[in-house]
């Protein structure tokens, strides 16, 4: 099971969570069956899912006494990761919110009576509610956590200016909300990106991103390599005939699928990059996200040199942007000619001497044991664009 991390320094649980609540409530409850049920909560924590979701508005009641059952019976309390939830009320056949201090204070007593525990891991606000500012409330959620009877806060269906006043008076290490391929209401509002920005604890950065797909992978702080935005895209490193590669091979393609898209159905794109997934499944920086701790750029972008050796040198793309990051100038491309290397600069600050580029080129391509080949640098007003209207960064003019 693929982990990640409730909030920013929370414990780890299983990407799959299980929602509890057509065990009890909403759909057909005309064939419910309890027993049934509480396999089904055994049998997912055997399978690695440790959120376990609940509500006290779910029957009501009914639910947490179930789940409270099945994790006694199992002995799993301290396997799970428990969340309820409080806010709702059900008051002759309809639901209306109810965010009123004293009635969260009181709730969480009933919710841990009914789960039969002394506190729970994740504690969430179900609805705001508009008759109570949103201040006054989640003061009573901290409240509970300053009690010891919640470990951490959550919200659900929120507006993104609901969560970042919450977020403000006590951190919300979860946000719930309706969202699929037919509801994308929250990514459009903001709420996913601000959910994305609190798990790193900072926008991300030096991000991995294609024109297709957006933002694939970012930095991680300690510069072991990228983590994959596994919740926005899945993302499949493969050989030339689309087979998976084991961790610590450089794959000849990235297949990417983006699940945030409003296009049905999901399109997975072919990129023709190679990167390599990392050994290890965790980073010592904390955060869940699967890691790529290589990018060596497109394949196509491969240039191949005579080598001192007699044989043929191959040079990654990855080479030429390092040496190409630090000019100062607002484009480059690199083309590979029989005569030697070209690069084409536009938009260059002011005082930048070429031969610095050309050495630096011929130091880094010494280094490859390439056979060094004579380097041109030429000043442009602008790097001319293909018919499709790109400007590939390398080309290759040789075969």
């Amino acid at each position: 099971m693929r982990q990640r991390r409730l909030g920013a320094q929370g414990p780890g649980l299983g990407a799959l969570g299980l929602g509890c609540m057509g065990m009890t409530t909403a759909y057909d409850t005309n064939e419910r069956d309890d027993e049934e049920s509480v396999r089904v909560i055994h049998r997912a924590v055997e399978l690695g899912v440790t959120l376990v979701d609940t509500a006290e508005v779910y029957g009501p009641y009914e639910n947490e006494e179930l789940v409270g059952q099945a994790l006694a019976e199992g002995n799993l309390r301290d396997r799970v990761v428990l969340a309820t939830k409080t806010g709702l009320m059900r008051e002759h056949g309809n639901i209306r919110p109810d965010g009123r201090p004293e009635r969260i204070r009181d709730a969480i007593d009933g919710s841990l009576r009914r789960l039969d525990t002394d506190h729970v891991d994740l504690y969430y606000l179900h609805r705001v509610d508009p008759e109570v500012p949103i201040e006054e409330s989640w003061g009573s959620m901290k409240e509970v956590v300053e009690a010891g009877k919640a470990v951490r806060l959550g919200i659900s269906e929120a507006t993104l200016e609901q969560i970042e006043k919450a977020h403000a008076i006590h951190p919300v290490s979860a946000v719930q909300s309706e969202m699929s391929l037919w509801t994308r209401d929250w990514i459009e509002a903001g709420v996913v990106n601000w959910c994305a920005e609190a798990a790193w604890g900072k926008k991300p950065f030096d991000v991995y991103a294609a024109t297709e797909t957006a933002g694939i992978a970012s930095e991680c702080d300690l510069h072991r390599g990228m983590h994959l935005f596994e919740d926005l895209v899945i993302t499949e490193v493969v050989d030339e005939d689309n087979r998976p590669v084991p961790p610590g091979v450089y794959g000849e393609k990235v297949l990417v699928t983006v699940l945030f898209s409003r296009t049905l159905p999901l399109i997975r794109y072919e990129m023709s990059d190679s990167v390599r997934p990392a050994t290890s499944p965790y980073c010592p920086c904390g955060r869940p996200f699967a890691l790529i701790d290589g990018v060596q750029g497109r394949v196509e972008d491969v240039l191949h040199f005579p080598a001192r050796s007699g044989d043929r040198v191959t040079v990654q793309p990855a080479l030429f942007h390092r040496v190409m990051d630090a000019v100062p100038a607002g484009g480059w491309q690199l083309i590979q000619e029989p005569e030697g290397l070209t690069v084409l600069l536009s938009g260059v600050q002011k005082g930048y001497v070429d031969d610095v580029l050309a050495d630096s080129l011929r130091r880094e391509l010494a280094a490859q044991g390439v056979i060094v080949p004579s380097v041109e640098v030429r000043r442009v007003p602008a790097i001319p664009r293909t018919g499709a209207g790109k400007a590939p960064l390398i080309k290759a003019s040789v075969t």
